[in-house]
């Protein structure tokens, strides 16, 4: 005779299945990626920060250089030794940087390099125009001027000083749309 006991359902053993397994491993998946992103932002904010705080220390050794100077002019620095343009390069027509003046007339300590670069000339297009730049609002330097930089995570207050960065209108529209600056600190 046939034992029809034999035929049933084994009783399971203490282990997971393999769509137990499955759905964990996607869940933790799912979660580290979620990590990920969050983790790669706020590394992009700390950058930000960093930039306005660089630029909130250059602006102040503009200012200390004007006491002493009555110019916010830092002779013989930028582009075609104007005082102008990207604040750490030098090359081509940037003999000084504008940055290494404050640093070699006592207003700095160091050169600040945006934290995106790897150092003094990591600028322009092929690296998305990474770096800080200095442009007065008139030739006499009488006044502050601003200091521009690209934010990776823009606020609207943040672009909102570049509608009232007080530089010319065609410097402003290559600021904005040839380097993509989106931040400014005006003197």
């Amino acid at each position: 005779m046939l034992n029809i006991s034999s035929f049933t359902r084994k009783e399971r053993s203490s282990g997971f299945t393999l769509v137990e397994i499955i759905v964990v491993i996607m869940i933790i998946s799912l979660l580290a990626g979620v990590i990920l992103v969050k983790l790669g932002e706020a590394r992009a904010k700390a950058r930000d920060a960093k930039r306005k705080a660089d630029l909130a220390v250059v602006a102040d050794a503009l200012k200390l250089h004007y006491l002493d100077q009555k110019t916010f002019q830092v002779a013989n620095t930028g582009n075609n030794n104007s005082s102008e343009g990207w604040l750490t390069y030098t090359g081509g027509t940037y003999t000084t940087s504008i940055a290494q003046g404050l640093v070699t007339l006592g207003y700095l300590s160091s050169v600040p390099y945006d934290p995106a670069t790897s150092g003094p000339n990591a600028v322009g297009p092929t690296n998305g125009y990474s770096g800080y730049m200095y442009y007065a609002p008139t030739t006499t330097f009488s006044e502050g001027g601003c200091l521009f930089a690209n934010l990776e995570y823009p606020t609207t207050e943040d672009t909102a000083t570049m509608t009232n960065a007080p530089v010319a209108a065609a410097t402003k529209t290559t600021i904005t749309g040839t380097y993509l600056m989106d931040y400014a600190l005006c003197i």
